[in-house]
């Protein structure tokens, strides 16, 4: 139960970090494209709100290996040893969700230079073209939901089970 928690805890904490990551970046790319200080178009708003989705669908599949994890490691571990064990594999977890974003943020941009042919994102966001916003946040999430689909096996893959003896 008390590793339900801290799994949680740590996704909520792995989410605010690279949300405000992912709001900088952002707010650099139009900046430096536009160079003009304004609030945030409706094309960002949009954008913005299409990433923090898929950046939730990815990361909350963290959770669904925590229960595995917990099993594995309490069969070999003792007290203090077990909940680094536990933070060791969940940060592991974790930056293995933020590649696959990233991955997933470049093929999703060169998926959308090819269906838009080849406009640039951040200029059409300054522009405030949140129909270009829409297309590649719809872009991004369905890539987020074949990441998502596949991270379980990935991440089921590394927990360290231990080995049954055979019979003979």
């Amino acid at each position: 139960m008390i590793e339900n928690l801290y799994s949680l805890a740590f996704q909520m904490i792995v989410f605010f970090i690279i949300s405000i990551i992912i709001n900088l970046f952002i707010n650099w790319r139009v900046k430096r494209i536009s160079q003009i200080s304004e609030d945030a178009t409706s094309a960002q708003v949009i954008l913005k709100m299409g990433l923090f989705i898929s950046l939730a669908l990815v990361i909350s599949e963290i959770g669904e290996i925590v229960s595995p994890l917990k099993n594995s490691l309490s069969i070999s571990s003792n007290t203090a040893a077990y909940y680094l064990d536990f933070i060791k594999y969940l940060s592991l977890f974790s930056t293995i969700g933020l590649v696959l974003i990233i991955i997933n943020y470049f093929l999703s941009l060169l998926l959308f230079n090819v269906v838009s042919n080849g406009k640039n994102l951040f200029i059409e966001i300054c522009s405030d073209n949140w129909t270009v916003s829409l297309l590649y946040v719809g872009i991004f999430i369905s890539m987020s939901l074949l990441i998502k689909s596949e991270m379980v096996p990935i991440l089921d893959y590394l927990i360290p089970y231990p080995e049954m003896r055979g019979f003979n």
